[in-house]
């Protein structure tokens, strides 16, 4: 093992007095916002909590995660809900990638659309008072 005296004379230029820097990006291995957390390559999301109709909030999920597993948990139990994931490249155009259309709770099955920016979209809300969704997104 080098102590560090030898790294950094290694690393130090006499003639012009310049320190050599390498530079290697290493992946991020976990972090964690409001409502992004990551551990390894997978993304948990938690895309929000609706109380009524309407698109919801825009999330980068650079570097474009390419399945998505999405859960819908929602107290409708007479008539179905209508909510809509939906993916974007640019943050501006948005497009349906899968559909919630029933009662109750949901998994839905994997998306392998990789997208830039998630959303959700619920287009009704059925005899819900409430819908919470949450993803999950793996880069595999």
């Amino acid at each position: 093992m080098r102590t560090e005296r030898e790294v950094l004379n290694e690393s130090f230029d006499e003639s012009s007095r310049i320190i050599k820097v390498k530079i290697q990006e290493q992946p991020v291995n976990n972090y964690q916002t409001d409502s992004i957390s990551a551990v390894g390559n997978v993304l948990e999301l938690d895309l929000g909590t609706f109380t009524g109709t309407g698109a919801g909030d825009s999330n980068d999920v650079y570097p474009g995660y390419k399945t998505i597993t999405w859960q819908i948990n929602s107290n409708s139990s007479g008539t179905a809900h209508d909510v809509r994931l939906q993916g974007s490249l640019d943050g501006s155009n948005w497009f349906d990638l899968d559909t919630s259309n029933t009662t109750g709770s949901e998994l839905r099955p994997p998306v392998n659309w990789p997208v830039r920016y998630l959303r959700v979209n619920v287009v009704s809300m059925g005899d819900a008072s409430e819908i919470k969704v949450l993803a999950l997104a793996k880069d595999c």
